[in-house]
């Protein structure tokens, strides 16, 4: 028997933390309803902040006063199983990661699970790494 196929499009960058808790979210929703669906995610792009350069822009020191990572995203990362580390000193430009994003679903066999393979990745590497 061939399972329904659900198709949720989602718009977001890859320097949001929001869009990877909300991913991860997604995920668990997705597992609650395994074996009555097949649920395809397919990643769009979004560029929060456009005006970054293509080398980035440093980001603030880290400080007590001044932490990278409120408490709020902290709880609420670490509730969905992200440790928001605040190690990243730089504002990236995710252009590139966009068209990485796009090449994983068009050109690897399995497109939309390699894709979201790949924005997991990119996301740990940006909030955790």
């Amino acid at each position: 028997m061939s399972l329904k196929v659900i198709i949720v499009e989602v718009v977001s960058d890859v320097m949001c933390p929001w869009c990877w808790v909300g991913k991860r979210n997604l995920e668990a929703a997705i597992k609650q309803s395994a074996g009555k669906y097949e649920i395809q995610v397919k990643w769009h792009p979004f560029l929060l902040r456009d005006s970054i350069p293509n080398e980035g822009q440093l980001k603030s020191p880290d400080t007590p006063d001044n932490p990278r990572v409120g408490m709020h995203m902290k709880r609420l990362g670490l509730e969905a199983g992200i440790d928001f580390t605040g190690k990243t000193d730089r504002t990236p430009n995710t252009i590139l990661s966009h068209n990485l994003l796009r090449y994983a679903f068009e050109n690897e066999k399995g497109g939309w699970k390699v894709q979201n393979e790949v924005q997991e990745k990119l996301f740990q590497a940006y909030f955790t790494d």
